[in-house]
């Protein structure tokens, strides 16, 4: 792994084929809107087996390199079109990996 990724937060956005890469500007977007527009080291794609380090100019990290990486905080949400493969991934374990199924995006109250 070649990125360097934040010691406090990280987001890791699992599925890096179509769906995936339709979903990663929007969890930037919203991402960059809580963090004053800093996404650099706190943004990537985790795939089983990464078929290229840099997908969109976005790291892309296997599972356990992710699960492994260093910081306080690690968060990530499942983009993955295929309903069964998205189930059998939301069904794993997460407990070695200290990492919250998280949503990025924030919703905002509406004015009345």
């Amino acid at each position: 792994m070649n990125a360097h990724f934040s010691k406090d937060w990280v987001f890791g956005l699992v599925g890096a084929g179509g769906f995936g890469r339709e979903v990663m500007p929007l969890a930037l977007n919203s991402i960059a809107m809580k963090l004053g527009g800093k996404t650099d080291g706190r943004v990537c794609f985790v795939e089983t087996s990464p078929q290229s380090a840099l997908i969109n100019g976005i790291p892309c990290i296997s599972e356990d390199d992710f699960f492994a990486l260093d910081s306080q905080r690690k968060s990530f949400n499942i983009a993955v079109a295929d309903s069964a493969v998205r189930q059998s991934i939301s069904a794993l374990d997460c407990s070695r990996c200290r990492a919250a199924f998280s949503s990025v995006y924030e919703r905002r109250s509406s004015r009345h």
